[in-house]
């Protein structure tokens, strides 16, 4: 072998001793057209019909100037990835886009350099976003009336819009509270690819709105519909005071009474009793997991209840015909809900002992935040409380569903107390109290023009202050809340790769707070927090993250909207 790789190149080296170079070369200069188009293109999806995007093509010429040598041919591949449809043959092409358009599609533009019949091509990912995704929804209060505005958008390009609600009526009655569940199934719950949309709920002191949170002209449920068995016992009396979901149940706080519903697209929710008949006035929920334990606290008898149905509903197609054809006489009030599972007293591991009585907290404590505050899926639950005093104190409560559920055998099921006094008075005063399953026993709450972080895993609880307003900036917090409570899946971001269509997106960390002065001018505040706790800073500019969007007015209650 090596014999016959030797005499080739002999071969070779004789060759090229025998040319003969004259030096007479003909050269040519060729003119390059180089195309400049950004990667993507984010385009908000039409509500209804079409939108028309314009989309030019740039480019440069190393030789020649003008473009009367230039041809172009536009292209648009949508749902065949082997059909690139012609779709324009000019330097600017315009295409519609439609709701049932696939996510991403792609434009191909060749530009054919007709002097010397060279062709560049250049091409462009056309991006769908829904609107209000992700947005902060904010009820304001105006008059006797309720405004829906909006911080629509990603952080930094997020805009604001007063009065979003405008182009479908007005909403009456002075705000109570809103919630969102951005995982509302719009099918059969046992479907794991059943489309979600968010289920956007506003409750005034006149009205309730049930809305898809991507197009706010789409009225989902009335909420005499969704508590259909007070409907047709003839009570008419409906008094609202929480609610909250996930992505195998949602629940209603009714004038004390808990309420349920499996996400089935239905939203027909069925009242809980308890266990033992006794009477109870629920007034603030946690969902913890579809697995986990519900925590319900019953202000009447200032205790903590458990609530765990995973009953996969068999009545979805029943459901379906009661929710959508009215078909009222199908409605079962002997339902695996209603009739299933009930609110149950919390007992006591065999194991470990309570940390604190459930069963009774003290009369004088009054709920006023419950959520999670580690990141698993079962994760403990905190609850705070403060007296009806208006102390200087804060009493709180962890409660472990994952031990209640018996998978946490050494761990009592209230497993942690602490009671915490403020290094600035709070007697008399309003706070906001936010919690995240990002991080692990620590809670934060705003007061004044100040918001504090408190960490528990300390031998005394701590506080430390991660934000306070400008110099000269008045004002003070009203509300805070996580954007999430949990990880939840989110879209890509444009730092991801291209292939990844959806990521996990860490919304726990980021922290959202409402400022408002004594003129009812309100400000949103967005901050990312670090793993610590603290305000995490920018890699490349070294500042604090921190987001400030003005322009609302008298802000109540505010939510979180993004699409999964």
């Amino acid at each position: 072998m090596k014999k016959i790789i030797f005499s080739l190149f002999a071969v070779i080296l004789g060759l090229v001793s025998c040319y003969d170079d004259l030096g007479n070369y003909e050269y040519r200069e060729i003119n390059d057209v180089v195309i400049h188009m950004q990667k993507r293109l984010p385009v908000k999806i039409p509500l209804a019909d079409s939108t028309l995007v314009t989309i030019p093509v740039k480019y440069t010429q190393v030789l020649t100037k003008g473009k009367e040598n230039l041809r172009y041919q536009w292209y648009v591949q949508k749902k065949d990835p082997r059909k690139w449809t012609p779709c324009g043959n000019d330097s600017t092409v315009t295409i519609a886009v439609y709701p049932d358009d696939p996510q991403r599609f792609t434009l191909r533009v060749e530009v054919t350099d007709t002097d010397l019949d060279i062709v560049s091509y250049g091409e462009i990912m056309i991006v769908l976003q829904h609107a209000f995704d992700p947005c902060w929804f904010v009820m304001q209060e105006e008059g006797n009336n309720t405004v829906l505005g909006a911080v629509d958008g990603r952080e930094g390009i997020a805009v604001v819009t007063q009065n979003v609600y405008r182009p479908y009526g007005n909403i009456s009655g002075k705000p109570k509270f809103m919630a969102v569940n951005v995982q509302h199934s719009t099918g059969d719950v046992k479907d794991q690819n059943a489309p979600k949309v968010p289920m956007l709920q506003l409750f005034t002191e006149k009205d309730i709105l049930v809305l898809d949170g991507g197009n706010l002209g789409r009225r989902l449920y009335t909420y005499d519909r969704m508590l259909l068995d007070k409907k047709l016992k003839g009570d008419m009396n409906f008094n609202p005071e929480f609610a909250a979901g996930e992505r195998y149940g949602e629940c209603i706080i009714d004038d004390g009474v808990f309420w349920f519903a499996f996400d089935d697209g239905c939203s027909i929710y069925y009242p809980v009793a308890t266990e033992d008949g006794s009477a109870y006035s629920a007034s603030m929920a946690s969902l913890a997991y579809y697995r986990g334990v519900k925590i319900v606290f019953d202000d009447l008898n200032k205790r903590f209840l458990t609530y765990h149905n995973d009953n996969m509903p068999l009545m979805w197609n029943t459901h379906k015909r009661i929710a959508y054809d009215q078909n009222y006489v199908l409605y079962n009030p002997n339902h695996s809900i209603a009739n299933g599972p009930k609110l149950q007293k919390i007992g006591e591991s065999s194991s470990a002992d309570n940390a604190f009585n459930p069963n009774g907290i003290g009369s004088d404590k009054k709920m006023i935040h419950m959520g999670p505050i580690s990141d698993e899926d079962q994760p403990e639950i905190l609850s705070v409380a403060r007296a009806e005093s208006k102390s200087n104190t804060l009493y709180l409560y962890e409660i472990s569903p994952k031990a209640i559920m018996g998978e946490a055998r050494r761990k009592p099921y209230c497993s942690g107390y602490w009671e915490f006094t403020p290094e600035v008075s709070i007697a008399g005063k309003d706070i906001a109290v936010a919690t995240s399953g990002a991080y692990d026993r620590m809670f934060f709450y705003a007061s004044g023009n100040k918001i504090y972080r408190v960490d528990l895993n300390r031998s005394q609880p701590t506080e430390f202050v991660i934000y306070e307003l400008p110099e000269g900036k008045k004002g003070e917090f009203t509300n805070l809340k996580f954007r999430s409570e949990r990880i939840d899946v989110g879209y890509a971001t444009e730092e991801m790769s291209e292939d990844d269509d959806l990521i996990l997106y860490r919304y726990p960390t980021w922290l959202g707070a409402i400022v408002t002065d004594q003129d009812g001018n309100s400000t949103l505040i967005e901050v990312k927090l670090n793993r610590a706790g603290d305000i995490a800073t920018d890699k490349e500019t070294k500042d604090k993250v921190i987001y400030t969007y003005p322009g609302l007015k008298n802000v109540k209650d505010f939510v979180y909207s993004f699409r999964v």
